[in-house]
């Protein structure tokens, strides 16, 4: 009886988990989703999903908390339309989607099988895409890498991508290994699991690896080398080892500080200038500062990144503000085209979407695969939000919010007698056997377990 209502529970979230799939897949192939007519579509088939899902869930999984959510999150959707006009309708209908997106992901979290297939899914899409991107870009070898650059409006767009598809399938390896069962046999099991569960990731992870280098990006290589170092020290084992643990921690925060550093090096003037860049990137941001105080409170709107560029250009910064990527800067974005008021509606948002995990930072719990994903892959997007605007291309903050909101599904206590987000009760996962993913096998069990 149960396995049947298991099996229930998967074929109702396996439509929504693949429309997500897809829907992103086809919304990296069409420029991230930045063109309006595109973010609109995407967004609506997003928020199409999302209510299939929460129906397919049922009364019991939509709490008062979360239609509390909904309703505030349509409600400063609409202000923000009001506000700047017809204009703001795809930047505000892409918050609702990301929102409905973090919903399904909660969705599909609570069952560690639903989260695998809602993880893969996501998995093998985006390797589609790396791969028809490296088919498309490939006007030769020496164009190779800057047409990689040119696929997306920003050239940081790109490598951030390859950056996050990296850390999600060492993230997924992990998981795998993680699993495996402490005894003599764990080799060969774990190996066979990885080649029936661990394809995609291995896939996925060469061929961003082969991304990243075509870019020459040395920021996505040291934050993706950062956050898969997170993934690995934060991995709970059999013995759990502070001294190590602080040890990966700090390699982990001294490479993502030189990914940090990276785009202010110039390779040209390292000889002599090694920081020359920092000086170009400071009057980048000074012309855009200086519109904030001109409508503070509501911002100039969408599209008012590129208005203040060709107004304020002269003949010794016009290159600069030529230059694809805005402002290079995420804060200083969403405040000269959001306001303060923006600015307080994604704060709020992101607060929202994070609570699940970072409340329960002290629990077991928080060394879950799902949540150690999601924390490396926020703090990529974080070190990049320095010196980009990428979480405004819909796409990144589609795919950032998903992982999010699995993260979430998986994070609920799963202690004896403990509800999940939809208020069914649930019981610890074994460390073998059907469940876990892996065959039953002899042998004393594990001690820490790694959904």
């Amino acid at each position: 009886m149960k396995a049947k209502e298991s099996s229930r529970l998967r074929r109702r979230i396996a439509g929504p988990v693949l429309g997500v799939a897809v829907l992103l897949l086809a919304a990296e192939l069409l420029g991230g989703a930045t063109s309006p007519l595109v973010s609109l579509s995407i967004s609506g088939g997003c928020l199409a999903l999302t209510l299939l899902a929460a129906a397919l869930a049922g009364p019991s999984f939509i709490t008062p908390g979360l239609t509390l959510a909904a309703v505030l999150a349509t409600v400063a959707a609409t202000l923000l339309i009001i506000i700047h006009g017809e204009a703001a309708a795809p930047a505000a209908t892409a918050s609702l989607a990301g929102g409905g997106l973090w919903l399904i992901g909660a969705l599909a979290g609570r069952r560690p099988a639903d989260a695998d297939f809602a993880v893969d899914a996501v998995i093998w899409t985006s390797f589609l895409f790396c791969c028809a991107l490296l088919v498309l870009a490939s006007n030769g070898p020496l164009r190779l890498g800057a047409s990689l650059l040119e696929a997306l409006p920003s050239p940081a767009d790109i490598p951030l991508l390859f950056t996050v598809f990296l850390i999600m399938a060492a993230g997924r390896l992990v998981q795998i290994h993680g699993r495996a069962p402490r005894i003599d046999l764990a080799p060969v099991i774990w190996t066979e699991e990885l080649i029936h569960r661990g394809v995609g990731a291995l896939l996925l992870a060469g061929v961003s690896a082969t991304g990243l280098f075509l870019c020459a990006s040395a920021q996505g290589a040291l934050t993706a080398l950062a956050g898969i170092c997170l993934i690995v020290c934060l991995r709970p084992t059999e013995q759990d080892n502070d001294r190590r643990r602080v040890q990966g921690l700090t390699l982990a925060g001294l490479l993502g500080l030189a990914g940090l550093v990276a785009p202010f090096v110039d390779a040209k003037t390292f000889g002599t200038e090694p920081f020359s860049l920092v000086a170009r990137s400071g009057e980048r941001w000074s012309v855009y500062v200086r519109t904030v105080p001109e409508a503070l409170i509501t911002g100039h709107g969408p599209g008012a990144i590129r208005e203040i560029a060709d107004r304020s250009a002269t003949l010794s910064n016009a290159s600069l503000l030529a230059a694809p990527g805005g402002a290079r800067n995420a804060v200083i974005h969403y405040l000269v085209q959001w306001g303060i008021t923006g600015a307080i509606m994604m704060t709020a948002g992101l607060v929202f979407v994070h609570r699940p995990i970072t409340g329960n930072q002290a629990s077991p719990r928080f060394a879950r695969s799902a949540s150690r994903t999601a924390l490396a892959t926020g703090s990529a997007i974080l070190l990049w939000g320095v010196t980009s605007s990428s979480l405004e291309t819909p796409v990144i903050g589609w795919l950032y919010v998903f992982l999010l909101g699995l993260a979430a599904g998986s994070d609920v206590p799963q202690r004896a007698g403990s509800r999940t987000m939809a208020g069914s009760p649930v019981r610890t996962l074994p460390s073998s056997g059907p469940e876990a993913g892996f065959p039953a096998v002899p042998g004393p069990p594990r001690s820490g377990v790694d959904p």
